[in-house]
């Protein structure tokens, strides 16, 4: 059985939300959770808890930090308002072509911030490139399954049941 598997399994069997997001913070192995890892923990709530997952990034937070883990959250702090709107929606793609206009959109973003020295903003967008990177993979991997014999056999397995 493989690690990633033997996660996932431990991550359906905890009971409370708080027990969830440690899980699920121990399976992104960073020594620091930025506004990037805390948002993509958010979403594995949610994609596994489904309406009930629904949680804020800063009860996320406090939960980290009361488990003793090193947050570093004074960036999405430093840009909350300021910059927000320009991130807005790019992590919104769902294929390899979308997510590399994203990467485009993030240079651009992050060539201008360091022009005009906002050292804060420059920062938050290389912790959305990040997640970006992440589900970029996700969508990577996805897509090799999709194409692989045995994926093509279980989908007709399963639609045979």
């Amino acid at each position: 059985m493989s690690a990633e598997h033997s996660h996932e399994d431990s991550f359906e069997r905890s009971s409370t939300k708080k027990a969830l997001i440690l899980e699920a913070a121990e399976g992104l192995r960073t020594p620091r959770f930025t506004p990037a890892e805390i948002e993509q923990i958010r979403r594995q709530l949610i994609a596994h808890l489904g309406e009930k997952g629904k949680t804020s990034p800063d009860y996320i937070v406090s939960v980290l930090e009361e488990a003793g883990m090193r947050v570093v959250w004074s960036t999405r702090a430093d840009t909350e308002g300021l910059y927000e709107e320009e991130f807005a929606d790019l992590l919104h793609f769902s294929t390899l072509e979308e997510a590399e206009m994203c990467l485009v959109r993030l240079d651009e973003l992050l060539r201008k911030f360091a022009i005009e020295g906002e050292q804060a903003a420059a920062e938050r967008v290389r912790e959305v490139a990040r997640l970006g990177r992440r589900r970029a993979e996700m969508i990577a991997r996805n897509q090799v399954r999709k194409k692989s014999p045995g994926f093509k056999k279980f989908v007709r397995a399963e639609g045979d049941e």
